[in-house]
């Protein structure tokens, strides 16, 4: 991240599969005096990780959703039980921020 900032530093916006990766650019930011002017979006929220960094600034959000394991496993048995299944299953989202980490964050359409 260090040298991505060096390259562009026009970023404003850091988006990481995971709160660590996007926690940790964060970091990056700060020690190069630029996280003020970004913002950094990461995907977990877990309490002690996303939800925190969230809640004292660091991240402006985090997500939370589930594995698709138990509704995959669903369809699956329907499947081989013959039955139709629904050809787009969504998966219930969360959205963090700081607005919101408190009250458990907010549902996603």
């Amino acid at each position: 991240m260090q040298d991505a900032i060096k390259a562009n530093p026009d970023i404003n916006l850091v988006y990481a599969h995971n709160d660590p990766m996007a926690h940790g650019t964060y970091l990056a930011a700060k020690h190069a005096g630029v996280a003020d002017k970004m913002k950094f979006i990461g995907v977990d929220a877990n309490p002690n990780e996303g939800q925190r960094w969230v809640r004292t600034g660091e991240l402006t959000a985090t997500f939370l959703y589930p594995t698709p394991v138990e509704k995959g496993l669903q369809v699956a048995l329907e499947i081989l039980q013959g039955k139709p299944v629904q050809k787009h299953c969504p998966l219930p989202t969360r959205l963090f921020t700081r607005e919101n980490a408190d009250r458990g964050g907010e549902p996603v359409e």
